[in-house]
């Protein structure tokens, strides 16, 4: 798996002041009783916990466990073990859950032995694939974050299996993303796999380089807007009645809450000299985003876009690309 030790070092050590904090300051006696308990083991970095409140003995705990670098497999598990157990006795006045960090892969700890010993056995899985950077397993969730699009791709096709081994509550939702977010899938088993399966019919027609979940649609990322004609025809042939509706960005329409229509209609109104000055153009609700390549095209492109906007449009602006504060606010008919 992927790592990032030099990150891990430095939030462990901002970890490890926290818990000396929160054990040394608060006087909370649940705090104390588990910093006590676990600020020394050899197996753990640092101790970040969080008190439920400020009065001596009474106040609850929740917090995180960050393992050193580097555990062997079974001494990720012998920690899990005495968290659970720990967990297990002390719930009552615990009122909290801790969650252990091995290596960039995060487990909540339940005190409940069998659940526990479940998600240690699909956070080990994890840790040791190459594919994953950073994973997490919630109590009803799974989260991956995949190294890059096809990792992430492949790790929907095969977290199902995974999840299979991780407590039954775990799995009710399963979140997959890359770093940037370019791939993004995250819902209940059966829409993730409706979302895998339109990926898998589609990317065999247009090249794809991402995909993302959203309530109300899968927006499918196509590596160039040249394709769009041929995917959305075969789309409306593979799946006429998609649930959820597919849509389609590329590298010159980017989409927020949108299908792209508007976008589209704005970008077929211009000619081939004014589209070369744009390099994408958002489109979210009714609003317009026009990001141009350059500074010295900012005005010209105001100037046209501004005769052709698309009816119903409600705000349009204009930025230079990666300059936000170049934005120019077109009148809107």
């Amino acid at each position: 798996m992927a790592t990032a030790s030099g990150r891990l070092f430095a939030v462990a050590a901002a970890l490890a002041l926290t818990a000396m904090m929160v054990s040394g300051c608060t006087g909370d006696g649940e705090a104390g009783a588990f910093a006590a308990e676990f600020g020394d083991d050899p197996a753990v970095a640092s101790v970040e916990l969080t008190s439920h409140d400020n009065q001596p003995f009474t106040g609850g705990v929740s917090g995180q466990v960050v393992a050193c670098a580097g555990l062997a497999d079974r001494e990720v598990t012998a920690l899990a073990d005495r968290l659970s157990s720990y967990t297990r006795e002390n719930g009552a006045r615990m009122r909290g859950l801790v969650s252990l960090l091995a290596d960039d892969v995060e487990l909540i700890v339940t005190g409940h032995l069998e659940t526990d010993a479940a998600a240690v056995e699909t956070a080990l899985a994890l840790r040791d694939d190459e594919r994953v950077v950073s994973a997490e397993i919630a109590e009803s969730f799974i989260a991956v974050v995949g190294a890059d699009v096809g990792a992430a791709v492949e790790l929907i096709r095969g977290l199902p299996e995974l999840a299979a081994t991780a407590p039954p509550e775990a799995r009710s939702e399963l979140f997959v993303r890359t770093e940037d977010r370019v791939v993004d899938v995250g819902d209940a088993p059966p829409r993730v796999a409706g979302a895998l399966a339109a990926w898998d019919a589609l990317v065999a027609e247009v090249p794809l380089t991402g995909m993302r979940l959203r309530d109300d649609a899968l927006v499918m990322t196509l590596a160039q807007e040249a394709d769009y004609a041929r995917a959305a025809e075969r789309a409306g042939i593979l799946f006429p009645e998609a649930e959820p509706r597919l849509a389609f960005a590329s590298e010159l329409i980017r989409l927020g809450e949108a299908d792209g229509a508007r976008a589209r209609d704005l970008v077929g109104r211009l000619d081939a000299s004014e589209l070369e000055r744009i390099a994408y153009v958002w489109e979210s609700g009714s609003r317009l985003q026009i990001a141009v390549t350059s500074k010295h095209h900012l005005d010209a492109v105001a100037r046209s876009v501004t005769a052709v906007l698309p009816e119903g449009t409600s705000e349009a602006w204009v930025v230079v690309d990666g300059d936000a504060e170049s934005r120019v606010d077109l009148v809107v008919p």
